[in-house]
């Protein structure tokens, strides 16, 4: 099992982003995803149609000892590389997950 980090937009190492009163429709893969650091992100408003995969993705970044860094993956999550702060509200989504199994409309981990 894995997830894709693609979308129609991507995220990382942002601050202070809206995302308001867009339409994301007929899309193959993820609508919106955050990887890393991301800070007071909001996302409202927005219209999501016929979507393949996840509609929202948030995923963090740990890290672990004798691992690189840049593989994001551990047990460790102090340094705070992770989407905190982030604001969904009033969203309408309909037909997500079209081709991708087990998506849903929040993705979150880490």
């Amino acid at each position: 099992w894995a997830i894709d980090y693609g979308a129609a937009l991507t995220m990382r190492g942002v601050e202070g982003v809206s995302v308001d009163s867009c339409v994301f429709e007929e899309l193959d893969g993820n609508a919106i995803f955050v990887k890393g650091y991301a800070r007071g992100l909001v996302i409202e408003r927005n219209d999501f149609r016929i979507i393949g995969g996840n509609i929202i993705g948030l995923l963090g970044e740990t890290e672990a000892p004798g691992l690189p860094a840049e593989w994001g993956v551990g047990w460790n999550g102090t340094a705070g590389n992770q989407p905190r702060g982030t604001v969904i509200r009033q969203n309408i989504a309909t037909r997500c997950g079209l081709f991708e199994k087990q998506s849903s409309f929040l993705f979150q981990s880490k």
